[in-house]
């Protein structure tokens, strides 16, 4: 197993959870100096998430992993926020710091902090009333991985051509439904969607579909999800 980035902290990705340095918190949420706060998994948007922000506008995100044998890699990153969310404190440019990164800037000021992570492009775009951001980020060797998404929530092991990647897309936020209601029904349509693909065949994705290629592996989950789940969200690849 790969051990953890030893120079990155622990983020916070749970509302409630203790003011970490270098974390500014305003209001209900934490905001964070470097995008491992959506990577890790995705923790801003699960903070945006339990502090109900999304009934005011609500992110879809696309993340492809593509994992190489020699440990470096790609990361494709799609996030499509509605137009009115993106001017606002939690999303817009005039945001000194957003808890999303959305900038070119926004994107090189992170991967400066990460050694052996690199931006190789950034478009933003307007789509049927949303601003849609495509990212691609490079990484050397999984040590690096492991930094940007957080030693906390993923572990991945590899002999030959077997390995495991096991991956906490949410953690825990045991909730009565009932008392979120109109909040579930909000984030229902919108989603987290996850793909995996290494140079090997896949064996298992848990839960999740695996490509009729073998090549990659795709997990789909709601907000509502993310927002009442009473236990952490594990997805678990296997090749």
């Amino acid at each position: 197993m790969s051990a953890p980035h030893s120079r990155l902290e622990r983020p916070a990705f749970a509302v409630g959870a203790p003011r970490r340095a270098g974390v500014e918190r305003r209001g209900a949420f934490h905001y964070y100096p470097s995008m491992r706060s959506l990577f890790a998994p995705l923790r801003a948007l699960c903070t945006i998430v339990a502090c109900g922000v999304a009934l005011s506008g609500c992110i879809d995100v696309d993340a492809h992993v593509s994992l190489r044998d020699d440990g470096s890699g790609d990361i494709d990153l799609v996030y499509r926020i509605e137009a009115a969310a993106y001017e606002t404190a939690v999303f817009g440019t005039g945001s000194a710091r957003r808890s999303v990164p959305v900038t070119r800037a926004d994107f090189d000021d992170a991967a400066q902090l990460l050694p052996g992570l690199t931006v190789r492009s950034h478009r933003t775009a307007t789509e049927d009333a949303s601003v849609v951001v495509r990212v691609r980020l490079s990484f050397t060797d999984r040590q690096t991985l492991i930094g940007l998404l957080g030693p906390e929530s993923v572990s991945i092991e590899q002999t030959g051509r077997s390995g495991t990647w096991r991956q906490i897309v949410a953690p825990a936020n045991p909730v009565d439904p009932a008392t979120i209601a109109t909040l579930l029904d909000a984030l229902e349509p919108y989603r987290i969607r996850l793909r995996l693909s290494v140079g090997h065949a896949i064996e298992s994705s848990a839960p999740g579909t695996v490509a009729s290629d073998r090549r990659s592996a795709e997990y789909s989950v709601s907000l509502a999800d993310v927002a009442a789940t009473p236990a952490d969200l594990i997805w678990t690849v296997a090749w």
